[in-house]
């Protein structure tokens, strides 16, 4: 993350070969979610340390991301710079006025639980439901159609059920075939991602026809 002076790299995901061999010569490994086995295995055998972490939605969440990397490195980050981030969020603030409070479903893998921490204690929405992908898909189905969900974050899996209710749907995690994704790597982690992630949501919402009903007075 160069916003805070350091860079973090996957080196199982999306990497090369080469980048591959080189990881036994990291500093730390990140476990976020799964991947605990193979950071033990590094540890025993290279002495990576490894530290396990919530996945960097939002603000906060990217914030608490940082400071657990810094500290684990014995590194320090500019505080100034995370201020900076909060600029783009004014530009939109009557538009998330109007959603906050707005009542949603979450569905998703090992990142369901931070994207629900964020929604709820960053932009002010009320989660209803929130399941992970080992869940049974049609217990997921009945307590959002039992709910006042009025937005659905999942997957592609997930359209026929907003399609039935009449609300948006927001695809954050895998697998996602019905729309077009250039890039490979999630754009909506870290500082600039916790941007682009409210973007999403805005367009989502307001692409659906209107804005939903205020929650917040």
């Amino acid at each position: 993350m160069k916003e805070a002076g350091i860079e973090v790299n996957c080196v199982v995901s999306n990497c090369s070969f080469k980048e591959f061999k080189n990881a036994p010569a990291a500093e730390l490994n990140v476990v976020f979610g799964q991947g605990r086995d193979f950071a033990r295995l590094m540890k025993k055998d290279f002495g990576v340390p490894y530290i396990e972490l919530d996945y960097p939605y939002g603000i906060e969440g990217t914030e608490k991301f940082v400071e657990s990397v810094s500290e684990s490195l014995g590194m320090g980050w500019d505080l100034e710079v995370e201020g900076g981030m909060i600029e783009p969020f004014k530009k939109v603030y009557l538009y998330l006025h109007e959603i906050c409070g707005t009542p949603v479903s979450i569905i998703g893998d090992f990142r369901a639980g931070s994207l629900a921490e964020f929604l709820s204690g960053e932009l002010g929405f009320e989660v209803e439901v929130l399941s992970s992908f080992e869940r049974d898909q049609h217990s997921f189905e009945r307590d959002v159609r039992d709910s006042n969900t009025m937005i659905i974050f999942g997957s592609s899996f997930e359209r026929n059920l907003a399609e039935e209710l009449r609300v948006p749907l927001v695809r954050f995690t895998y697998p996602i075939f019905d729309q077009v994704c250039i890039y490979d790597d999630a754009p909506y982690a870290g500082f600039r991602g916790a941007a682009f992630l409210t973007e999403t949501i805005l367009n989502a919402v307001m692409g659906f026809g209107a804005m939903l009903p205020k929650g917040c007075r």
